[in-house]
């Protein structure tokens, strides 16, 4: 008796190449702190069509609700720091939300471009 192992198509970069990922990983597509592309590419997706809530709680302070399962995976990187001792460490505040205390505007801006969040200001 033969078994087969049906695997579904990936869609690579969101750029619509489809195809089955096999072999050691693409070390030359990383992104921020050395995180591949595609959990940024899943993220990007998962914002489509989300309202996102970005409000200001304390001085200092910005928290993000409403966030994707994907991109709440990466909130210790999209600050672009790529460990706490290098940019705020963001806390969770329910299953979709991030605190980031003692953010930077700079660091503000990294988070709004990663996650695609215009127009907003302290």
């Amino acid at each position: 008796m033969t078994f087969f192992v049906l695997l579904p198509a990936l869609t690579i970069l969101g750029a619509g190449i489809a195809g089955i990922v096999t072999g050691p990983r693409d070390v030359t597509n990383q992104s921020l702190c050395g995180v591949p592309r595609y959990n940024f590419d899943l993220c990007s997706q998962e914002m489509r069509g989300v309202k996102l809530t970005v409000s200001t709680p304390a001085q200092d302070q910005a928290q993000f609700d409403n966030i994707p399962p994907a991109c709440m995976v990466l909130s210790t990187v999209l600050t672009g720091a790529c460990d706490t001792s290098q940019g705020p460490a963001p806390v969770p505040c329910g299953s979709a939300c991030i605190l980031y205390p003692n953010i930077t505007d700079g660091r503000l801006d990294e988070i709004k471009k990663q996650l695609g969040v215009y127009g907003m200001t302290r």
